[in-house]
């Protein structure tokens, strides 16, 4: 995982954060955590948005869990998570978040999308991308409503392919 782009919203304007070399060896480094806080400490009534590509989850869960458990983001997207039907659902669980999965195998892609079940949020598979991988999330805050989307464009894409399915997909929503 080569970046840490977190961000943080009031609806209105946002903050990105762009980390370098998060993870060595499995092992998140604490200046992600420390940048995180600080972001959060600033913006402390703001939902909290993040994406990370993990790389393969498979040995990184334990420090996603942790990260979530601080509670620096509410709504978290991994890609390149590696994982497929192989895996238990329940392996990648995390107590307090609800989590939903978008597998394909072991050598590439897979998204998976945790929110803090605190959130009345629900997966939106129909306003979900047709060939980009994705996984939409609507949530509901206080009387409005916010759409989500966690998206994965592997390499082997074209840029148009690309370009043509968002779209599509912006002009279902």
């Amino acid at each position: 995982m080569n970046y840490l782009p977190c961000h943080s919203t009031t609806f209105s304007g946002s903050t990105d954060v762009k980390i370098g070399k998060s993870f060595a060896n499995g092992i998140m480094h604490e200046d992600v955590i420390e940048e995180l806080k600080k972001v959060r400490s600033s913006n402390t009534s703001n939902l909290m948005c993040g994406y990370l590509n993990i790389n393969s989850l498979k040995y990184k869960f334990e420090p996603i869990k942790n990260l979530l458990h601080r509670n620096l983001v509410v709504i978290l997207f991994l890609s390149e998570t590696k994982i497929d039907e192989s895996f238990p659902n329940a392996q990648f669980r995390v107590d307090n978040f609800t989590t939903w999965l978008a597998d394909r195998n072991q050598h590439g892609g897979g998204l998976i999308a945790y929110a803090g079940s605190n959130l009345a949020a629900d997966r939106k598979i129909q306003l979900e991308f047709s060939d980009v991988e994705s996984i939409g999330i609507e949530v509901a805050i206080g009387n409005k409503k916010w759409f989500f989307s966690g998206i994965y464009k592997p390499p082997s894409m074209s840029n148009d392919h690309f370009k043509t399915d968002c779209t599509k997909t912006i002009d279902k929503i």
